[in-house]
C-alpha cells in the first residue's frame, strides 16, 4: 500500500577494535537463591567499568523444591525469582519471561510480582536505575536437562533480553534421578503448594489468597511437546469468573483452528488511531462464547468483535474434560512500525582505514512489503565508505511496516557510522 510516508533512522558501528562478546551464563552452582539475589545484583553492578551505564538489566534466582514431595506437589516445577530494574518506570512490570527451546516457545506462568524502588546511592541503581520489580514464575525443571535460552520481555523497548542458557547441571538427586521429567497434563498445582515455596523464597512478604490461583497444566493441542501451564482465574483485582481457566494470548493461538482477520479501512484507522484491547471467552466446545471491549475506538471495536466472533478453537482439557478459557487480545490497528531483524556490519574498506578515514554515511531509501531495503540515494559521508556501507545495508531485513494489518513501503533514512578507535 504505497503513499504512507514514514521515516525511521538506523545508526551502526564499525568497530575495529575487536567487538565485546556476550558474557556466558554462569553454571548452575552461579545461580542465586532468592536469598542471595539482591547481593547478586550489587555484585554484578560493582564489576561494571566507571562510565558505563544501562538502561535496564534482569537477572534471576531459582528456589528448587526441597524433597521429593514438594518436587511431585509442584508438577516437577522450581520457582524462578526474576529481578528487573529500569531506569524508566513505563519498562516494568515485564511483560513475560519464557523459554526459548528447539521445540518451540514455552511461556512460564506468572503467580505474583512485586514493585519497589532501589536505594538510590546502591551501585545498581546508579548504575541500572532505581525502578525495580520482582516477578515470581515457575519454571519446568525438565528445562534443565534440554538446550535452550530463558528470555525476558520488557514492557517497553526491549524485548528477548537474555536471562540465562540451558541446560544447566541438576543438584537434586530426586530430580536428577526422575526418568520421567516433563510436568504431567492434566494436573494442578494447589494454592497452598505455590504459598508454601513462595514464603521459603520470600520469607519477608505476605501471600494472600487474592494474590494467587492454581496453575493447571493442561495439552492445547495433541502434537505440543510439553502442556502449557497457566493460571485457573484471573489476575489479582479481577471479578471472580468461575470455572475458567485464564490463558495468554499465546497459549490460546496454539489451540486455534479457524481464525477471520479484522479488516478496517485505512481511512478509518487514520481518524480513528490506536489498538483495541477485548476479553475472549472461549467455550467447552471450542467456539467463541462471548467477546467483550476493554478498550478502544467504539467503531474500530466493532469490526473487531464481529472478527473475532468467527474464530474456532480445539477444546481446552484439563484432567480429562473440557474447560472454558479467556484471554485478553490487544490488536494493533493503527500504523505499526517496522524493526530491524537481520542486520549485517559493514567491512571497514583497507583503503580507506589505512588512509585514517571515518565518518557517517547518510542514505535515503525504501522498505518494501517484503521488509528489504531499496532505491538507496547517498544524501552525505565519504565517498571512500559509500560502497561499503551500501553493500551491507542491502543486506538487512526489517519486519514490514503495516497500517491496518497490511504491510506497506515507507521512506526511511539510514546511517552508517565509521570510526577508527584506538588508532586502528
Amino acid at each position: 500500500m504505497r503513499g504512507a510516508l514514514l521515516t525511521a533512522a538506523v545508526v551502526v558501528l564499525a568497530l575495529l577494535a575487536g567487538g565485546q562478546e556476550g558474557a556466558a551464563p554462569p553454571p548452575a552452582a552461579a545461580i542465586p537463591t532468592p536469598a542471595q539475589l539482591d547481593q547478586a545484583i550489587e555484585d554484578f553492578a560493582r564489576g561494571i567499568p566507571a562510565g558505563i551505564t544501562a538502561d535496564r538489566y534482569a537477572t534471576f534466582a531459582v528456589e528448587m523444591p526441597k524433597d521429593e514431595a514438594e518436587y511431585e506437589a509442584l508438577n516437577k516445577h522450581a520457582l524462578l525469582v526474576v529481578a528487573a530494574l529500569a531506569k524508566d518506570a513505563s519498562e516494568l512490570p515485564l511483560q513475560r519471561v519464557y523459554l526459548e527451546q528447539e521445540k518451540g516457545t514455552q511461556l512460564l506462568p506468572l503467580l505474583a510480582s512485586v514493585a519497589s524502588e532501589m536505594p538510590a546511592d546502591s551501585p545498581a541503581a546508579k548504575l541500572m536505575g532505581t525502578h525495580r520489580v520482582d516477578a515470581y514464575y515457575l519454571i519446568p525443571l525438565s528445562a534443565w536437562r534440554q538446550p535452550g535460552t530463558l528470555l525476558a520481555d520488557f514492557a517497553a523497548h526491549r524485548q528477548e533480553f537474555v536471562l540465562g542458557k540451558f541446560p544447566q547441571q541438576i543438584q537434586k538427586d530426586f530430580v536428577r534421578n526422575d526418568q520421567s521429567f516433563n510436568p504431567a497434563p492434566g494436573e494442578t498445582i494447589g494454592v497452598g503448594d505455590l504459598r508454601r515455596i513462595l514464603e521459603r523464597a520470600a520469607p519477608d512478604k505476605k501471600w494472600g489468597e487474592a494474590e494467587l490461583a492454581p496453575i493447571a497444566c493442561l495439552m492445547v493441542a495433541p502434537d505440543d511437546p510439553y502442556p502449557l501451564c497457566a493460571r485457573v482465574g484471573p489476575p489479582p483485582g479481577t471479578p471472580p469468573m468461575g470455572k475458567r481457566i485464564r490463558v495468554s494470548p499465546q497459549v490460546l493461538s496454539r489451540g486455534q483452528t479457524k481464525m477471520v482477520p479484522p479488516m478496517a479501512p485505512v481511512e478509518l484507522l487514520k481518524q480513528h488511531p490506536g489498538g483495541v484491547s477485548v476479553r475472549v471467552i472461549v467455550g467447552e466446545d471450542g467456539k467463541v462464547k462471548d467477546v467483550q471491549v476493554v478498550s478502544g475506538d467504539a467503531t474500530v471495536a466493532a469490526i473487531v468483535v464481529a472478527a473475532v466472533r468467527q474464530w474456532k478453537f480445539r477444546p481446552f482439557v484439563l484432567n480429562g474434560k473440557p474447560f472454558e478459557v479467556e484471554s485478553q487480545l490487544t490488536f494493533d490497528m493503527g500504523t505499526k512500525p517496522g524493526r530491524l531483524v537481520h542486520m549485517e556490519p559493514p567491512s571497514y574498506p583497507p583503503a580507506a582505514k589505512a588512509a585514517g578515514i571515518e565518518g557517517t554515511v547518510v542514505f535515503k531509501g525504501v522498505i518494501g512489503t517484503d521488509g528489504k531495503v531499496k532505491g538507496l540515494e547517498v544524501v552525505s559521508g565519504p565517498a571512500q565508505l559509500v560502497d561499503a556501507a551500501r553493500e551491507a545495508v542491502l543486506k538487512w531485513r526489517y519486519e514490514p511496516y503495516t497500517v491496518g494489518g497490511q504491510p506497506i513501503e515507507v521512506q526511511t533514512e539510514i546511517s552508517v557510522a565509521f570510526r577508527l578507535h584506538g588508532g586502528g
